[in-house]
């Protein structure tokens, strides 16, 4: 049976990373009968419709049957397929709404992506990250985006369980019941990178040990590049305007970069922070003792 390696993330889990990795490897990949596909090769297959399904805008059987034919392309009849794609659970920002679980868009827009790939033995890989380096990171990542990203949702994260590993992976698996799940943590990726990448591809650690690209891994917005940000005009100003916003983004981002006097964003207190700490240690232990996941320990 053809097989179908999906990583999806999610947002902030050293996703680009990953996907840079992947991308050197490409012609290594082939010639081991497995076929990386590029976040733009993934965007082309769905056209626009990821988004719109996710939306509700158009029904999920619209959205497959503008899908189904491009499936007939060459480039996805490969055997082996691995792909990573953050976006299939939604975007950064989707993580800041509060009331919904996080990603409110999950749903919809992975049971779009199961039916896809339906027909193939379908893995999904994931990672988890501590909470308050997520949230901050994702924070980041939202107000680089629209510059008009209040952090006051965050806290309600503390009051309502927003996001909590266990209940994402609840989600995952209602909707792909039949799919191995294999997770990491975030804090692991960048000591053994070759391990993950090697279980990610379905290839041998040592094609990952030598010429990957220089580390890449983006630094949060620092404090000031923030309230930089912030006292920009709304993003509404620039929603025609989305390379114009994203230079301006990082732009802003270089005129203040994180150094010891100017920290990286952080969104909680040192009483927080344990909290935090404190419920990620527990939901690890509740993930790793699961059956229904491989979870990459080293």
């Amino acid at each position: 049976m053809k097989s179908v390696h999906f990583h999806i993330g999610p947002h902030k889990t050293a996703t680009t990373r990953i996907q840079a990795c992947l991308g050197t490897k490409t012609d290594d990949l082939e010639q081991a009968g497995i076929g990386y596909r590029s976040v733009k090769q993934i965007s082309r297959l769905f056209k626009g419709k990821l988004q719109g399904a996710g939306l509700g805008r158009i029904s999920l059987d619209e959205a497959y049957e503008h899908i189904a034919p491009r499936l007939d392309q060459e480039e996805w009849q490969h055997d082996r397929l691995v792909l990573s794609f953050e976006n299939a659970v939604g975007v950064s920002r989707h993580t800041l709404i509060p009331g919904d679980g996080g990603y409110a868009q999950l749903e919809r827009r992975l049971t779009l992506l199961a039916r896809v790939f339906s027909e193939r033995d379908l893995t999904v890989f994931l990672a988890v990250r501590r909470y308050d380096k997520f949230f901050d990171s994702a924070y980041s990542e939202a107000v680089r985006a629209r510059f008009d990203q209040p952090a006051r949702a965050l806290g309600t994260f503390l009051a309502e369980d927003h996001l909590r590993w266990p209940s994402f992976v609840d989600r995952v698996r209602a909707i792909c019941p039949a799919a191995k799940i294999v997770m990491w943590q975030h804090e692991d990726y960048r000591t053994h990178e070759a391990d993950i990448l090697a279980s990610l591809s379905g290839s041998s650690r040592d094609m990952f040990q030598t010429g990957l690209p220089e580390a890449d891994y983006r630094v949060s917005l620092s404090r000031d590049a923030v309230t930089a940000l912030l006292a920009v005009h709304p993003y509404t100003d620039f929603k025609n305007l989305r390379s114009g916003a994203q230079d301006m983004a990082e732009a802003v981002a270089q005129a203040f970069p994180v150094t010891t006097e100017n920290p990286a964003i952080s969104l909680w207190s040192d009483e927080q922070r344990d909290l935090l700490n404190a419920r990620y240690s527990e939901d690890l232990a509740r993930l790793k003792s699961r059956k229904d996941v491989e979870f990459l320990t080293f």
